[in-house]
């Protein structure tokens, strides 16, 4: 499956060796240009910044915009607040809102699974360094379209520059 053909809306899924869409893909694997938007869900936080970057990268390689139709990436995820350093987005996330909000729907021995993960594994950024990455891999129209009330949770979109095919 490819990016649309002659208009919008054409969908396809890479498949890792699992079989489920996206799981282990290799960004070398797929092709250039098919793809009208590349989603990443709570994924992105436990690379790190470099991979992070390589990952937009890769992003802007396989979306298929066209004089048509813009292609975007989409990345819901965890964010730190602005100048907040890892260790501050710790405690606001773990003590404050993981230990208080999570308590009545978690177990202690689950409660501690889950910290000892989110202490382990996540490095969330900064809206502005996702931009910074988008930016740097060709997307436009770069902005935080969503933020959650908590102010952990966001939805940042990035459009790819409109190309015209070639016949």
């Amino acid at each position: 499956g490819g990016g649309g053909g002659s208009g919008c809306g054409g969908a396809a899924a890479a498949t890792g060796d699992d079989g489920m869409p996206g799981a282990g893909d290799d960004a070398s694997t797929l092709r250039k240009g098919t793809y009208d938007v590349v989603f990443s869900s709570f994924a992105l936080h436990h690379l790190s910044p470099d991979d992070k970057a390589a990952a937009v990268a890769a992003a802007a390689a396989v979306v298929g915009a066209t004089d048509q139709c813009g292609g975007a990436l989409i990345v819901v995820d965890v964010f730190r607040a602005e100048a907040e350093s890892r260790a501050e987005y710790m405690e606001r996330y773990v003590a404050r809102h993981m230990m208080n909000d999570w308590a009545h729907c978690l177990s202690q021995e689950q409660l501690s699974s889950v910290k000892a993960h989110v202490s382990t594994y996540d490095y969330p950024e900064p809206v502005s360094e996702y931009i910074r990455y988008a930016e740097a891999a060709g997307f436009t129209d770069v902005q935080l379209a969503a933020d959650s009330t908590r102010g952990f949770s966001k939805f940042f979109m990035a459009q790819a520059p409109r190309r015209q095919h070639s016949s």
